[in-house]
């Protein structure tokens, strides 16, 4: 058992933990430690748990998990990619308490959105940025006609659902003049497999096409590697 130099209460044993700070020789992982005072900042419930636990511990582990902690900034494109993924999931929280009447008026929508009144209070609702709203409507008639759902990813469900790779290379290099036309024929393949399909990575294409902007590649990599990824696996059907 040795302990970090400077930090004499955190040490780390390879027959402990595999080798994780620890705090001395209780055998509770720091990890451990910050989730029971996260829970309990009073301490009180990681005491209970481990009563073994000093008034000297609980301030050397806090400054030990400040010094070597390190997580890298968000990018402006990652914090645009969560941007588009909370209102992906809004918009789906959304629909779901629609009737049929609304769903149904979303899923023929095909012209100007501006003109659909169930698609403009969709907007108010989530605020939805005016500018995209021709992406929006499409992300919204998708969603109307295959629900968003947790998982799988869209390349994953498109490689089980057995989309060939040509209509792929099809939806990825859609311009705007196109990716409404490539995302509806995308939709009703996976509709018609019966191949439910998380919204996230189709929805942040459709937007990143609208904006063009550097997220696109990011976007088309993602679904194209978990196309290809699933379309190897021994369970994906030819």
């Amino acid at each position: 058992m040795t302990a970090y130099p400077g930090f004499p209460r955190i040490t780390s044993d390879p027959a402990c933990a595999g080798g994780q700070p620890c705090i001395r020789d209780l055998g509770l992982t720091l990890t451990h430690l910050l989730g029971l005072l996260a829970e309990d900042p009073s301490a009180a419930l990681a005491r209970s748990r481990h009563p073994g636990l000093t008034d000297q511990d609980l301030p050397q582990a806090l400054a030990f998990a400040a010094r070597f902690l390190s997580v890298p900034p968000l990018t402006d494109e990652d914090a645009l990619r969560q941007q588009r993924r909370s209102a992906i999931a809004k918009a789906s929280a959304y629909l779901r308490h629609l009737g049929p009447g609304p769903i149904a008026e979303l899923r023929r929508n095909r012209g100007d959105p501006a003109r659909l009144p169930v698609f403009l209070k969709c907007c108010q609702s989530i605020r939805i940025d005016a500018s995209a709203s021709w992406a929006w409507a499409l992300i919204l008639a998708g969603m109307a006609r295959l629900r968003h759902g947790t998982k799988p990813a869209a390349g994953s469900a498109l490689a089980k659902a057995g989309l060939a790779e040509t209509r792929l290379q099809r939806l990825l290099d859609a311009d705007r003049a196109h990716i409404a036309a490539e995302l509806r024929a995308v939709v009703a393949f996976l509709a018609s497999k019966g191949q439910q399909c998380s919204w996230y990575d189709l929805g942040e294409l459709v937007l990143s096409v609208a904006g063009h902007d550097p997220c696109h590649d990011q976007v088309r990599r993602k679904i194209a590697g978990d196309f290809f990824k699933k379309s190897k696996s021994p369970s994906t059907k030819p």
